[in-house]
């Protein structure tokens, strides 16, 4: 299993300086350095820090493996492999 398996899909991270907590994220991209997340939870709290930006493009967020204390994702079992035709 890699973590590239998950992209486009929602996992569990929990982040450094982030209480700790878990956060439901989706995966957008795995690089040699660290993974691109799109969060809601982050935004909303940039969005209360800093009040929301109705012209502000929902950003995709970068953290170094560093920052990541664990990713839970979905067992892939060999069907969820593979989309069905008609999906």
């Amino acid at each position: 299993m890699q973590l590239s398996d998950f992209i486009n899909k929602r996992i569990v991270v929990c982040l450094k300086g982030k209480d700790e907590q878990p956060l439901s994220v989706t995966l957008l991209g795995v690089e040699s350095g660290g993974i691109w997340i799109d969060s809601q939870e982050i935004t909303s709290a940039i969005d209360e820090r800093e009040g929301p930006d109705p012209l502000r493009v929902r950003p995709a967020y970068f953290f170094p493996y560093e920052q990541l204390l664990s990713v839970v994702a979905p067992k892939l079992t060999p069907d969820s492999t593979h989309s069905s035709a008609g999906e």
